[in-house]
């Protein structure tokens, strides 16, 4: 179910439409099946209905690695929040978001802040995912501080958003733009939180 629906949806090409000059709120849960507005970019995700203590939620093969899916959302120049709730499946499972032109995915530089931790799966978990200039800061909690930080080097990096979650489900889909004072404390001097960091990968 997609609320709050005002963008219009990506047709089937993967050709890039002009720069959005804002976001939309939008909120997608999965209660009537996988969303027409979500193209599969590699892999493939199906649709579960809920059962037992599950949600309804979209999967990717796990067999085949999972797959990516790029939402119907332009990334607009001020900052905005990505939140995703999700049903890990795997102790360790992994999760990637980002930004693609619908064909790769936009280079980055990627630091690891905090170590990596198991948990008891099934396991229901949302992430805060924050676009602010440059940078993308996933955090486990509404303005923790981040466990991730990819670094796009340009303020404004454009194109949609992609997920890949190939040991998790995703339950919940929500995205819109942050006022000022909606960014946490943590992330007001983000180079200050890479001080003495080491780069994970690019």
């Amino acid at each position: 179910r997609l609320e709050i629906l005002s963008a219009p949806p990506m047709t089937g090409s993967m050709e890039m439409p002009p720069q959005a000059p804002g976001l939309a709120p939008r909120r997608w849960t999965f209660e009537d099946g996988f969303p027409n507005e979500f193209h599969v970019l590699n892999g493939s995700w199906e649709w579960l209905p809920a059962q037992d203590c599950l949600p309804s939620r979209i999967t990717g093969d796990r067999e085949a690695g999972g797959g990516v899916l790029m939402l119907p959302i332009l990334a607009p120049p001020r900052p905005y929040l990505l939140k995703v709730k999700n049903i890990m499946f795997s102790p360790t499972g992994s999760f990637h978001v980002g930004l693609t032109d619908g064909k790769r995915c936009r280079p980055y530089l990627h630091w690891r802040l905090k170590d990596e931790h198991t948990v008891q799966a099934p396991y229901q978990d949302e992430l805060w995912c924050y676009f602010i200039g440059r940078y993308l800061c996933i955090s486990e909690s509404e303005g923790d501080t981040p466990h991730s930080i990819h670094d796009y080097g340009v303020p404004n990096p454009g194109g949609r958003i992609y997920l890949s979650s190939p040991e998790q489900s995703l339950a919940a889909v929500e995205a819109r733009e942050l006022l000022p004072d909606e960014i946490p404390a943590s992330l007001r001097d983000i180079p200050s939180l890479l001080e003495g960091k080491d780069l994970k990968e690019a």
